[in-house]
């Protein structure tokens, strides 16, 4: 049986979760997790021959995402169920935000994603990364048969 539950996120905001089993995984990481599998398993089927299984996937996150990895990680299981990619594991690289400050040209890692210069305090004009999120590679089994 599903359940929902509004659960606190921080201060400004709360997102809605999906339960299931006693496993809280929020619907912002389970969308964008539905789409990851999704791209995963097209590409899989896209080989000649076809992918027999997916062993590992690695995404790249930036921390401005807000993405929460364990809830990624309870999504992507979840989502793998039943499917090539099941008990697959899944790498996920966080990317620092870092910026540049319009003022002094520094530029940087801006530590807990504190937007004012550290050399100046000036606000920072340009963000430079952490608002990736990309699949970075898949890694897949295939038949031995037919040489691949």
């Amino acid at each position: 049986m599903m359940a929902h539950a509004v659960i606190p996120n921080s201060c400004l905001f709360t997102r809605i979760c999906w339960a299931k089993s006693g496993i809280i995984a929020s619907m912002h990481e389970f969308s964008i997790c539905h789409a990851l599998v999704e791209k995963v398993l097209e590409e899989a089927a896209r080989l000649e021959p076809p992918a027999l299984r997916v062993c590992k996937t690695g995404v790249a996150c930036g921390s401005l995402r807000q993405i929460v990895p364990e809830y990624l990680q309870t999504a992507y299981t979840a989502l793998t169920k039943g499917t090539i990619a099941e008990d697959s594991l899944l790498e996920i690289r966080e990317i620092p935000a870092a910026g540049r400050c319009g003022c002094c040209g520094w530029q940087g890692e801006l530590p807990n994603n504190v937007f004012a210069c550290p050399a100046c305090a000036a606000p920072i004009a340009d963000m430079c990364a952490g608002q990736e999120l990309y699949l970075e590679n898949i890694e897949l089994e295939q038949d031995d048969e037919t040489g691949n």
